[in-house]
């Protein structure tokens, strides 16, 4: 089905998301605040990404609703 987005890439994105995460737990005590900023804003991208994830799964199970609706329209047409 032509996603509008990759299914692997968006995987991978979440990957990296999430070995930053891990990384960023790692970092030395100096950068703390920084450290509390980046964390939230991975935060903040992991939940639109998962956001997104739904949106997609949403999208196509709308469109194979819409088009079983096509196929059952086009099935009444020919029996006219």
């Amino acid at each position: 089905m032509n996603s509008p987005i990759d299914p692997p890439l968006l995987q991978l994105v979440q990957q990296d998301l999430q070995w930053l995460q891990n990384a960023l737990k790692n970092m030395s005590v100096e950068f703390e605040e920084e450290k509390r900023k980046v964390q939230h804003e991975l935060q903040n991208i992991a939940t639109t990404l998962e956001e997104m994830t739904q949106r997609v799964q949403t999208l196509e199970h709308r469109t194979g609703l819409v088009e079983g609706r096509m196929h059952d329209l086009e099935g009444n047409i020919y029996l006219w």
